[in-house]
Parts: C-alpha cells; sequence; structure tokens
C-alpha cells in the first residue's frame, strides 16, 4: 500500500475525487485536502506533514493545474524531492491535453483524458503497477483485442471524463451550416475577450427565422470542449426561464442533490451554485423576444459567475452592458448551396438544379408548400423541408 499525495486545483475536483477512490480500490491511501481538512484547519501545515509522509505526489494535471501558484508549489516540490532523494516521487496524472513544463515532461505519465471509464480505470491501474517482464508468451498484436472492462456498479464518484452536462436541443448539422463563418469567428472573438473568470454575455438579434439559434448551438458544438458545461434554456419571460432552469435542474443533466425538490426556487439556487462551482461552462437563453424577456434576463445576469451566455434575441432594447451582434439572413450565395445540399439525396436531380434555387428565392409566392408545385422538378422531401 502507498500513501499518495493527490496535487490538484478546484477545477479538477471531480478528477481528483474519483482517482482517490480509485487509489482506494488498488490498496492505496490517497490524501486529498478536501477528505481530511475541516473549517478553521490549518492547510499549510497538513500539506507539509502530508508531502513528507508520502510515498508518492499524483499530480492531477490540467492547463489550469500549471498556471496555479499553490498546485505549482506542490508540483515543484515534489519534483525537487524527486530530484534529490526520492526516485519515482512524482507521479503525473493528465486530465486535459496541454504541455507539460520542462522539469515535468520527462516523468513517465498517465494520460486520463479522452477515454471511457473503464480504460480510465485500467490505464491508472497499469500505471500504478512496478514496471516489470510480462510472464508468458507474449500476445500476437494482430489478434482481436479484448473486449473493455465492465463498469464498476459500485462506484460513488462520478467519472469526469464519462459526459459533459449539457442539454442542447439540436445536434449540429455539420457541413449543411454555411455561410456564418464570420458570425461564428465574431461571437467567439467576442466572448473569450472577457477577463479569464468574469461572466461574458454577448446578444444575437435580429429577425425571426435569421439562424440565431442555430447559430448558437453550431458555436457550442464547436467549442464544447473548452466549457464544463452545454447548457440551454429558453428566455421567453421571467416565468418561462424560471420553469427552464427549474428542469435543467432537475434534470440528470447535472445530476444536482435537490433535483426531487418540489419547488423551482430550490432548483434554480442548486443551478447557480453549480455554476458557480464549475466555471467555464456556457449557457444559451433563447427567444428573448420582448421587453418582459430582456428584463428576465437583466435579472438572472448578477446572479450568475464565471462562463459565458449567449442570448438570442429579436428584441434591441438591452441595458448598456449587453453587447449585441447583428445577424442577417444568409448571402445568396449560401443560401442556393444550403438548399442544395440540404436536399441532395431527396430530389429528382437535372442538370438546371443550380439555378432553382435562385428561381425559387426570386418568386414572391413561394413558399414550403408551394415550391415542388412552381418546380415539380425539384422536388425536396418533407423531413428535408422541416429542416430548411
Amino acid at each position: 500500500m502507498a500513501k499518495v499525495f493527490v496535487s490538484y486545483t478546484s477545477k479538477d475536483r471531480d478528477w481528483a475525487f474519483w482517482i482517490g477512490q480509485e487509489l482506494e480500490k488498488l490498496g492505496h491511501a490517497p490524501h486529498i485536502h478536501e477528505w481530511e481538512i475541516s473549517a478553521g484547519g490549518n492547510i499549510v501545515d497538513w500539506m507539509e506533514k502530508r508531502l513528507d509522509d508520502a510515498d508518492h505526489v499524483l499530480c492531477v494535471v490540467s492547463k489550469v493545474y500549471l498556471d496555479k501558484d499553490y498546485s505549482t508549489w506542490e508540483r515543484q516540490s515534489g519534483q525537487w524531492a524527486a530530484i534529490s532523494e526520492r526516485t519515482n516521487f512524482v507521479l503525473p496524472a493528465f486530465v486535459e491535453d496541454c504541455k507539460p513544463p520542462r522539469l515535468l515532461a520527462p516523468l513517465k505519465r498517465c494520460d486520463l483524458y479522452g477515454l471511457s471509464e473503464a480504460k480510465a480505470r485500467a490505464e491508472l491501474k497499469d500505471y500504478l503497477k512496478p514496471a516489470v517482464r510480462p510472464a508468458g508468451p507474449m500476445r500476437f498484436p494482430g489478434s482481436e483485442k479484448a473486449e473493455e472492462p465492465p463498469r464498476d456498479a459500485g462506484k460513488t464518484a462520478t467519472f469526469p471524463g464519462v459526459r459533459q452536462p449539457r442539454n442542447l436541443p439540436f445536434s449540429s448539422i455539420g457541413g449543411l451550416f454555411i455561410g456564418r463563418d464570420q458570425a461564428l469567428a465574431d461571437l467567439r472573438a467576442a466572448l473569450v475577450s472577457a477577463k479569464p473568470g468574469a461572466l461574458a454575455v454577448r446578444v444575437v438579434s435580429g429577425l425571426g427565422g435569421v439562424g440565431k439559434t442555430r447559430l448558437a448551438i453550431e458555436y457550442a458544438w464547436a467549442h464544447a470542449a473548452d466549457y464544463s458545461a452545454l447548457l440551454f434554456a429558453r428566455a421567453d419571460d421571467a416565468a418561462t426561464l424560471d420553469a427552464n432552469l427549474a428542469v435543467v435542474a432537475g434534470a440528470s443533466v447535472l445530476d444536482l442533490q435537490e433535483k426531487e425538490a418540489r419547488d423551482d426556487a430550490t432548483k434554480i439556487a442548486a443551478i447557480l451554485r453549480w455554476l458557480e462551482t464549475h466555471p467555464t461552462w456556457l449557457m444559451i437563453l433563447d427567444n428573448v423576444d420582448d421587453k418582459d424577456a430582456v428584463a428576465a434576463v437583466s435579472q438572472l445576469m448578477p446572479r450568475l459567475k464565471g462562463g459565458h451566455v449567449i442570448v438570442t434575441a429579436r428584441a434591441t432594447n438591452f441595458p448598456a452592458g449587453f453587447r449585441k451582434l447583428e445577424l442577417d439572413v444568409l448571402d445568396e450565395g449560401a443560401a442556393r448551396q444550403f438548399l442544395l445540399d440540404r436536399t441532395d439525396a431527396d430530389r429528382s436531380k437535372t442538370k438546371d438544379d443550380p439555378a432553382l434555387p435562385g428561381t425559387l428565392a426570386a418568386s414572391s409566392t413561394a413558399s414550403r408548400s408551394g415550391w415542388s408545385r412552381r418546380a415539380p422538378i425539384f422536388r425536396p422531401s418533407a423531413s428535408a423541408l422541416r429542416a430548411i
């Protein structure tokens, strides 16, 4: 059994707890400050004693971990001990793809990010084993791979790599999302320009049907790796916004203890606490189309911390602190290409197909129900039309 000091930042708390749980299952004794220090305890004194007593320091490495002062202190203390007197003292476990500092780079590491829970558990177990030559004959590398070991149904800590909390109403449409590259780039630049840890809010405004919600959804999928959660709530008015936040809190998306609460206020308070303790989330507030909706969103903003908010709105009367990104209709070329791509598998093709979308758009009487009558040779299916 080894005594393992687990060094981590609050951002990676879930990873540290899961790793601590797995260490216990393997017969080791993890030392995690949030498990051992009560209110008023001396954290520095605890750190010094546990570092002196530990057999290993396991560093839960992420970009934030490498930037924080206190985690750097723990890591460098361990590295110095490893160099001076305690071989194999530092065990880097990477939970995010990031460049290690020069003195950490040569150490044998364990990569846990991008894996299923079963594979991550197996990687951690193998990493902690002493290096030995395998017994018996070597398995031929060309044979079929063994099935993934079953997940442990008795676990009590949630594996941080299982899934990202999200309740986006639509999946990405991939290559069909065209003509909005600049809008996506502008939205990204506006959100990341905020100070680290500060709330960033941007309003995507425009006429109904121009694609405000779709732009927000596609942005979320495109940058999913940068966020701790992808959340969506309608915000037509105060009642709708509260109800939607309560639904998110009551669902399995965040797995809150308060999800069974009967009153919405308790659920909303719980989701606000979760957002505060899981920074770098993204929330889309949809359908803010009148002054009542604007008021509801404006009242919510001071209660949010540490994330990005995209508001989709027809309304324009936002307070001065809400910066807007105006979204116009697709230009004709992108609109033509979208219609052709979207109906590619659902129409009878002819040589003049590239010209037909322009004809349809130019016709003042064209509509979804009338397209097939005015241009019988160009027949989008009902499912294709619903997606346009």
